[in-house]
């Protein structure tokens, strides 16, 4: 083990003992930022050193309720498999939390379908996006799938196909654009509707158009398949080919397009980031896993280069909050983790520590221990929460 390798260990350890203390969870039973997604950086550690087997067991007891709704189960499942795998255990969670998820994707695929039928096309980013829609729900129906969970390889069929149906070309006003155009009538904040008083496109792979195609890549690989799925795949590619600006070092993405941008085929350059949530970093990661399912030389190309780019430019444009997995260095560090350009980026983590007050997943520390581990080496894969595997 190297010497920074050494450091990025001891810092993922000092962060799950810190985590072990009791605190205040926004959230408790939330991947996201509850006990959960701490749970995630213990099971994933315990493969290499069981003696944290206890400490997952402990927040999943923490996160678990008699009435937990298909969702909140479901948020269980990446521990309890992680877990599983290391060390046996939680069938009887996995087969609860799967039951329930298949249900419940099942009901927001129809629910979806009569949407459309009743108000016309478009989407709301959470019926789709991977925080809290349907490309998130269907990685964990994979996973669960592959465990064995027939109910749950069924409804990720549907879930498939739904996402497929998602990128079929839709008429908006006239015009002929994406399927995935987020109607303002499902913006729940007031300032998208004023700047985007007739929809837009969602581009990053947290809440846009690149987390469904990482799950539809990742699903291909694996042999899951819905008909239409690569002529999604390629649709999806296509736009986001399209949808790229560029500076002197290489490609980037915006967050968003407007719809009269779209239809003019025009994309801004402005402030973008380096992360996993939004910006060039995410969407380079799922054009690349695309562009092996589909053995599209260009898409992995462009991705190749656009992650490049981030370390070619001056570190303050790549617009990193801290060091978190959301908007941070640690999920950039996740994606690149193997490259040369993850060691100075391990230095900035180490460096820099936690988001302060935040002990969860997504934007806090156990997210910054998990991305440290990783790259040491000294824990389980995890990240298929992220659609990064």
């Amino acid at each position: 083990m190297t010497e920074l390798k050494r450091r990025a260990a001891d810092a993922a350890q000092d962060i799950a003992e810190r985590l072990q203390e009791p605190s205040e969870l926004a959230d408790g039973s939330s991947l996201w930022r509850g006990h959960p997604g701490i749970a995630v950086l213990y099971a994933a550690m315990s493969a290499h050193d069981s003696s944290w087997a206890a400490a997952t067991n402990a927040r999943l007891t923490a996160a678990r309720s008699p009435t937990m709704t298909g969702d909140a189960a479901a948020d269980l499942v990446p521990a309890a498999l992680i877990h599983h795998r290391a060390h046996g255990g939680y069938e009887g969670l996995l087969r609860q939390a799967g039951t329930a998820l298949a249900v419940l994707c099942r009901s927001r695929v129809a629910a979806q379908r009569r949407g459309w039928e009743k108000d016309g096309p478009g989407v709301a980013m959470s019926d789709y996006d991977v925080v809290s829609g349907l490309a998130g729900q269907g990685r964990t129906l994979l996973a669960l799938a592959e465990h064995g969970l027939d109910v749950c390889a069924e409804a990720l069929t549907a879930v498939l196909g739904h996402l497929v149906a998602i990128t079929e070309p839709i008429m908006v006003r006239g015009k002929e654009v994406p399927g995935w155009w987020c109607s303002p009538r499902h913006y729940t904040e007031e300032l998208d509707r004023n700047h985007y008083p007739d929809g837009d496109f969602n581009v990053g792979l947290a809440h846009g158009i690149s987390g469904p195609l990482a799950l539809l890549a990742i699903a291909h690989d694996r042999g899951y398949r819905a008909e239409g799925m690569e002529p999604a795949m390629r649709r999806i590619v296509d736009w986001l080919l399209c949808g790229r600006f560029a500076d002197e070092h290489g490609p980037l993405w915006p967050h968003r397009i407007g719809i009269a941008d779209q239809l003019a085929g025009r994309v801004e350059p402005g402030p973008t980031r380096a992360a996993w949530c939004y910006g060039t970093a995410g969407v380079a990661h799922a054009l690349n896993l695309a562009g092996r399912a589909l053995d599209h030389a260009e898409a992995m190309s462009v991705a190749g280069s656009a992650l490049e780019g981030v370390f070619k430019r001056p570190w303050r444009r790549a617009n990193l909050n801290d060091t978190a997995l959301c908007h941070g260095m640690a999920g950039l560090l996740q994606i690149v983790r193997h490259s040369t350009n993850a060691d100075g980026l391990v230095q900035k983590i180490v460096e820099g520590g936690t988001p302060a007050g935040k002990a969860g997943l997504l934007e806090g520390a156990a997210g910054v221990g998990l991305a440290l581990a990783s790259y040491a080496g000294i824990c389980a894969e995890w990240d298929s929460v992220l659609l990064l595997s």
